[in-house]
């Protein structure tokens, strides 16, 4: 749920993560089990892209999206928020990796 509050249009999100997730897996790059990518990591990127690019049509954040992650400094973790130093109240202490 809070994944699709971070996106400014949720139309455009929708339609570009199934044009990706069929991208993978017509290419045969979508699963966990094998180490590659899967439902929520490519949720992520696409949410990346969307706030990246907010008044992009679906086309356009498509296009983005394989450009943006072309272009990765790989493996610099991609962030929807900051990480944070200090957890939550009441959340152990976990160091990000």
């Amino acid at each position: 749920q809070m994944l699709l509050e971070m996106v400014p249009n949720l139309d455009s999100y929708r339609k570009v993560l199934r044009a990706v997730k069929e991208w993978a897996v017509t290419k045969g790059i979508y699963s966990n089990v094998l180490g590659f990518l899967g439902g929520v990591n490519f949720a992520i990127l696409v949410a990346y892209v969307c706030r990246e690019c907010p008044t992009d049509d679906p086309p356009a954040l498509l296009r983005h999206f394989f450009r943006i992650f072309s272009q990765w400094t790989w493996p610099e973790p991609v962030t929807l928020v900051p990480i944070e130093s200090v957890p939550p109240k009441g959340a152990p202490f976990m160091p990000a990796w």
